[in-house]
């Protein structure tokens, strides 16, 4: 399984919780066409994390986002309007299929870091 192919089975997953977790089978263009017009935001929490296809893993940074995976997250959530991404990773990762590697500098002018606020007095 491609690290596209994962992250297009944990979707359908979570649409779709009824179905046999084990024979899920869902191209792209099926996904897209399921969400549609639909304003859609998809939350992946640590996405630094997701399946290597070649098995090992970086104990320091985790696996790499693949070409692929980087190409489908930006055609289905970063390039159609009232689609957004919203992803947490252990180190900033460019999701442009153009880029050479994962990690980017503080001064890439497409990734914008935030702090969450914090409460003190709960």
């Amino acid at each position: 399984e491609t690290q596209a192919d994962s992250i297009i089975r944990n979707i359908v997953r979570q649409l779709v919780p009824e179905v046999n977790q084990k024979k899920i089978r869902c191209s792209e263009e099926e996904l897209d066409k399921y969400i549609g017009d639909t304003p859609f935001v998809l939350l992946i929490d640590e996405l630094n994390n997701i399946r290597n296809p070649l098995g090992g893993n970086n104990a320091l940074f985790g696996n790499p986002v693949d070409h692929d995976a980087k190409c489908l997250l930006q055609k289905l959530f970063l390039g159609k309007k009232n689609r957004y991404l919203v992803f947490s990773s252990h180190y900033r990762i460019n999701l442009d299929p153009q880029a050479v590697g994962d990690i980017v500098s503080e001064s890439d002018p497409g990734v914008k870091s935030m702090s969450l606020p914090v409460s003190t007095d709960l």
